[in-house]
């Protein structure tokens, strides 16, 4: 690392993150960067006034909708990549385990060929003679629901196709399955209250002494050199919600600050206009080509939109009673008093590769009560595409609006910038090759071992339990604190508190997978 003149060996780094509301990233980054405060002098910006970005929480009516807030979004990952997250302890996140309903379908093996891992999946799709229904109809709406690349997945890399069905550490649908494929059931994690859970955070920031500055707008990158990083600042009037709008406060006044080193957790189009002049070519190229969609989500509970345009019953007329000679009617036993959709995809017949996702996240999110009527959930429906030195990037060029990879690029961007990777990690085998992966892809080099370069085995006691939580094929599966083995456990929890309540009715409506009537 440079070190630029305003630098001694009697001064700590100036260092700014931009992006404190972009997720996790930003926060990793200053997380792991304030564990070195002999070494780093911190401050996280944003021009909004709240951590988190996307991930945030709406209040409700408790009385109506069995709950006092939802999360923005589902706001769920799978149950094998938290142990990033995990080592964040003093705003430790409770996971909470669901199952998330599947598609069934069938398929020709041949997803392990590396020759087709980077083309696009309408391409490989026709070249083995997929029908264009099953590709239209099944395929790409299964990348898009799950990975939120919406109208874009005709063009993703075969390979993110292939991760989520043959991998043993990544796959939401491994292990394949002769029959059925993909799995119905894939174990997922339900996040609490983000808006409190960012605050907290936000404290914890504070307290290991990094500077929060929020409703502070970065306007330009001035310099980028051996002599450091010059920035334009200008304050923003906090909106009552949190939410500042763009392009408000056009009149405050800008003031210039100077820093050491850069971290951009902006999304890329964004950081690409930040830099401006500075940009490097590699960077212009690689944030440039970056595209992106207006994607407009509302929150609702029109029951009757989701009756005319999705299935949320079970209907015995749709299912499948037998698949390749092998009874289903054990799925089918199931299905008939437990089918409750949680992820909802249409096409619309005009052009089937436009999409529309919908989600129930009364049925998904785990503080709302287990029986709660159709007609008084809460869902979300998405409409697709209507309409060069000191710098680190953390989130804002990745594909997957994925939480451990947000997660890692903070650490690695933070590690890169001089911290250390937790010692405890590296006795945690996924959690660590997939930093090493990352670490590679993103700066060009292989990570190597600090800690326990000469020792396999855990010899401290809190090494010994970190290793411990870590089952599965390469310690994939994580199984240490926070993990629940009951379903709503979120539910019970909150009803406690005051803020959920009991159910709001005794049991499905006869003939139905879940409750229908609205109740008073």
């Amino acid at each position: 690392m440079t070190t630029n003149e305003y630098t001694s060996s009697y001064r700590r780094k100036r260092m700014i993150i931009v992006g404190a509301a972009n997720h996790l990233d930003s926060m990793s980054v200053a997380y792991h960067l304030s564990q070195h405060r002999d070494k780093f002098d911190v401050t996280l910006i944003d021009a909004v006034d709240y951590c988190g970005g996307q991930a945030f929480s709406i209040p409700i009516e408790k009385g109506k909708y069995g709950a006092s807030w939802f999360n923005q979004g589902v706001q769920g990952w799978l149950i094998y990549i938290p142990s990033h997250l995990d080592h964040v302890r003093s705003t430790r996140l409770p996971r909470r385990s669901s199952r998330a309903s599947s598609v069934i379908w069938q398929g020709q093996d041949f997803l392990d060929q590396c020759l087709f891992a980077l083309l696009p999946l309408r391409l490989v799709f026709k070249l083995f003679l997929f029908s264009q229904e099953f590709t239209d109809a099944i395929a790409l709406p299964m990348m898009a629901l799950f990975l939120g690349t919406g109208n874009e997945t005709p063009e993703t890399p075969t390979i993110m196709f292939e991760r989520l069905c043959t991998s043993p550490t990544y796959g939401m649908w491994y292990n394949l399955k002769p029959d059925t494929v993909i799995s119905n059931h894939p174990p997922m994690v339900v996040f609490p209250n983000f808006s409190k859970f960012y605050a907290t955070w936000k404290g914890d920031l504070i307290s290991r002494g990094v500077k929060v500055r929020l409703s502070t707008e970065l306007t330009e990158v001035v310099q980028r050199n051996k002599r450091g990083i010059v920035v334009r600042l200008k304050s923003r009037t906090p909106a009552p919600d949190g939410h500042n709008p763009n392009g408000s406060d056009a009149n405050a006044p800008i003031k210039e600050d100077n820093y050491d080193e850069l971290v951009m957790c902006t999304p890329a189009d964004t950081t690409k206009q930040l830099l401006g002049n500075t940009a490097s070519w590699k960077e212009n190229k690689v944030l440039g080509a970056i595209k992106f969609s207006d994607d407009i989500t509302i929150t609702h509970n029109d029951s009757d939109y989701m009756k005319n345009h999705y299935e949320n019953f079970y209907r015995g007329d749709l299912a499948v009673g037998k698949i390749n000679g092998v009874d289903q009617q054990s799925r089918l036993n199931f299905a008939t008093n437990g089918f409750r959709p949680m992820y909802y995809i249409k096409m619309y017949e005009m052009d089937m590769r436009k999409l529309e996702m919908s989600f129930d996240t009364t049925n998904y999110q785990g503080q709302f009560p287990e029986k709660v009527p159709f007609g008084q959930h809460v869902f979300q429906t998405i409409y697709l595409n209507k309409a060069k030195g000191h710098a680190r990037f953390a989130s804002s060029w990745t594909l997957v609006n994925a939480h451990e990879a947000a997660m890692i690029s903070g650490l690695a961007a933070a590690v890169g910038l001089g911290a250390d990777y937790p010692k405890d990690l590296e006795n945690d085998r996924f959690a660590f090759l997939s930093f090493r992966l990352y670490y590679l892809l993103s700066y060009g080099k292989w990570y190597r071992r600090r800690f326990t370069k000469n020792q396999r085995v855990p010899s401290t006691l809190a090494a010994k339990e970190r290793a411990s939580w870590a089952i599965g094929l390469y310690g994939s599966v994580y199984q240490g604190p926070g993990v629940a083995k009951e379903e709503r456990q979120t539910w019970r929890e909150e009803m406690q508190k005051g803020t959920s309540t009991d159910n709001l009715t005794e049991g499905n409506a006869p003939g139905r997978s879940q409750p229908w009537f609205r109740i008073g």
